[in-house]
């Protein structure tokens, strides 16, 4: 099976073709996707802080908007450090701050673990 996939601002095609008897391609699966606006996957914006706003109007739009609430305090996420002995990475302590909390985002597959149970193992 061969796949030719298109990528555009707008516009995504995906070609599945399967080899035939003798020679070229037998299509198996087309799949066309017009969008309204470009996705803003092709274009991130260069900022940490802008990438944590565009992520809060992608939550906002699916689920319900981020409140202050919805996050873990500076005063938490410093307990998870002292007790872990070592700095949480950069972009989870972000996400912590911004949206720890919220399970109806995060927690449908895999479980982010709140940050009095996060834990480090062989030092990682």
């Amino acid at each position: 099976m061969k796949q030719i996939d298109f990528r555009s601002a707008s516009i995504t095609l995906e070609i599945n073709a399967c080899p035939r008897r003798g020679d070229g391609y037998a299509v198996s699966g087309l799949s066309v996707v017009i969008m309204s606006q470009p996705s803003p996957l092709f274009s991130l914006p260069e900022t940490r802080q802008e990438r944590w706003l565009l992520l809060s109007q992608l939550i906002a739009e699916w689920y319900r908007p981020l409140t202050r609430g919805d996050g873990y305090s500076d005063d938490e996420l410093q307990q998870c450090r002292t007790r872990l002995g070592t700095p949480v990475p950069t972009a989870m302590r972000e996400w912590y701050g911004l949206a720890g909390r919220r399970d109806d985002v995060w927690n449908q597959q895999d479980t982010l673990l709140s940050p009095a149970r996060v834990f480090c193992e062989a030092g990682v």
